[in-house]
């Protein structure tokens, strides 16, 4: 009689667990939005405005102060710390990015003005982990030094590529002014390119 009251007691008990940990279960799986669900839409706060874009491939929504420049954006709120802080006026190329296809200089850039449009750095031009032709040149000819600038360095290659320069050095290092290495890397940078554009 004891044995199968000990039993019962057993047993309520289990169901009385099993019953509250799936209340809390079922509460957390409701609590938070399945992965077909859209996230709540944002709400820009007064003096905001609310920013769509696509950075290497993944779409980013924030409400972001107007005044905010691409570089912050990108380094501050979207943690993709490629792109360097360098001059602040454009001539350096350490923040360097592609903006739907266009090399632009990020610092100064407003972010408010890329809505809508995809955005790569030098880590969205690697596909599945396999480095793009130029960044494998870049290795391949010992093209980078300190590291610093060559984020920016790269993608202004990329985009090099793209665009309409001679054929000779000389082309390409025109192309590549507001790129200068204090590394004294510039000549393995332009042999980079070069490699690429002629295989």
């Amino acid at each position: 009689m004891t044995e199968r009251r000990a039993d019962s007691e057993l047993s309520r008990r289990q169901f009385l667990v099993a019953s509250a940990a799936s209340a809390a279960l079922a509460g957390t799986a409701a609590a938070q939005p399945s992965p077909a669900e859209p996230a709540a839409p944002l709400t820009p706060r007064a003096g905001e405005v609310l920013l769509r874009i696509t950075v290497n491939g993944q779409a980013a929504q924030r409400a972001i102060d107007p005044r905010l420049s691409l570089l912050d954006l990108l380094r501050e709120q979207l943690d993709v710390t490629s792109p360097k802080r360098g001059c602040e006026d454009g001539t350096c190329g350490s923040c360097t990015v592609l903006l739907d296809g266009q090399r632009v200089p990020a610092c100064l850039v407003p972010a408010a003005l890329c809505e809508g449009q995809a955005i790569t750095t030098v880590e969205g031009l690697a596909l599945e982990g396999v480095l793009s032709p130029i960044q494998a040149a870049f290795v391949r000819h010992g093209a980078t030094d300190c590291g610093f600038c060559t984020p920016g360095q790269v993608v202004a290659a990329q985009a090099i590529l793209r665009e309409s320069w001679g054929p000779d050095d000389a082309a390409v290092r025109a192309a590549l002014c507001g790129h200068d290495c204090a590394c004294g890397r510039l000549p393995q940078i332009i042999t980079a390119i070069q490699d690429v554009r002629h295989r």
